[in-house]
């Protein structure tokens, strides 16, 4: 739309300065003249064709351009230029605009593209950019169509053996904020890690570095679903949460993983996979916490804290307590567990009623067991027993 224009007509041409906007993208002021007569005598009116070149205009030819433009490209205010004109039947309207991103790493990108009658506008270019740490050219499309304003940008990013994919999807600004998401479909193929993912590049609130969503299997021992995060150096790590497999035992599980040398991921180290679960065995509910192989084997001790035990019993002259703790162990490997081992001790003491009070409290004697039950379903078993000075102790 063509607004306040001012015009200025000669011998052969006609100057038009005036105001151009476009609704909620641009208003831009724009300079131009129109050829309108061809009279030999008067110098020829020059206009600019389609390479920007200033040639002598035949009559019907027009030329308008309009520098440092302010362009709306999706919350981004970028500067711009607008030419726009038809010389010798070649028509052409050129909009250029320089995109800045506002995000650390980036660098200005010039946008060169086409503007149609109806508003509808398309301009691409490249820069060489970091994303995240992620470096590579990254290639951007800013449009409007259906008076609909978007940013797209495409780049490969390629990370050691972990990934290698490519990426596309949308830049915006809102307030001082610049924010992306851009994603692709790939494989990855490390380690525990193998499947089909989505891959995602997003600096998005709660979201941060190149991320998927994947199923972690360490042969059938580990199985869990959750986020791998990779870095621009190759280490990775994964959260999530799944099923822990070992033998006949089986049990919810949270899993961690990852190739991080250090806890803060600066450098490659081996591969790792730790598993936190809560096992239950023989009637028991142990804590699991252990590192697991890629191969998915094992082996963990886990032990119940240590439990005590009282009890007392009162009769007309007599009183009588016992007192003691017990505490029970588990072997468990990838394979099951391999043993159950309960150990514990007792002491009894008694005191009497003299004549009109308690006496005090009095050894009577005590007894310890150790038992343990092997994976093969024998059992071992110690007891020793000590009453009044005599010693018991049976084995079996």
């Amino acid at each position: 739309e063509l607004t306040e224009a001012a015009v200025s007509i000669d011998a052969n041409g006609i100057d038009v300065t005036g105001t151009f906007a476009l609704d909620g993208v641009f208003s831009a002021q724009l300079e131009g003249n129109l050829v309108w007569a061809d009279d030999p005598k008067q110098p020829p009116v020059e206009v600019r064709d389609a390479s920007g070149e200033m040639v002598a205009g035949s009559v019907g030819d027009f030329s308008f351009d309009a520098d440092h433009v302010t362009i709306a490209l999706d919350g981004f205010q970028t500067k711009g230029s607008i030419d726009f004109g038809s010389v010798g039947g070649d028509t052409y309207v050129t909009l250029a605009s320089v995109l800045q991103l506002g995000l650390s790493g980036s660098a200005p990108v010039d946008l060169v593209g086409a503007l149609d009658s109806g508003g509808a506008f398309a301009m691409s270019g490249n820069a060489t950019m970091s994303l995240l740490g992620f470096d590579g050219e990254v290639d951007f499309t800013a449009s409007r169509s259906d008076g609909t304003v978007s940013v797209i940008g495409k780049t490969t990013v390629q990370v050691q053996d972990l990934v290698d994919v490519d990426l596309s999807g949308s830049f915006s600004r809102s307030g001082a904020r610049s924010t992306f998401d851009i994603s692709g479909d790939t494989t990855i193929d490390v380690g525990f890690i193998s499947t089909d993912a989505v891959v995602h590049l997003s600096n998005q609130p709660g979201e941060g570095g190149l991320t998927a969503q994947v199923r972690l299997k360490t042969g059938g021992t580990v199985s869990a679903s959750g986020t791998v995060t990779m870095s621009p150096n190759g280490t990775y790590s994964f959260v999530g949460s799944g099923n822990l497999s070992a033998g006949p035992v089986t049990a919810d599980a949270d899993v961690t993983a990852g190739n991080c040398a250090q806890r803060t991921c600066s450098s490659i180290g081996d591969a790792e996979i730790h598993v936190d679960a809560t096992v239950a065995i023989s009637g028991f509910s142990f804590a699991l916490s252990t590192d697991v192989a890629e191969d998915g084997s094992f082996d963990a001790t886990l032990s119940l804290p240590r439990q005590s035990i009282s009890g007392h019993i009162n009769l007309a002259v007599v009183k009588a307590k016992a007192s003691g703790s017990y505490k029970v162990s588990v072997v468990l490997s990838d394979r099951g567990h391999g043993s159950v081992s309960v150990s514990g001790s007792v002491s009894l003491k008694y005191k009497v009623y003299e004549l009109v009070k308690w006496g005090s409290w009095h050894h009577l004697g005590g007894a310890s067991l150790s038992a343990k039950v092997h994976g093969n379903g024998t059992v071992s078993l110690s007891v020793h027993v000590k009453v009044a000075g005599h010693h018991i102790t049976i084995k079996l």
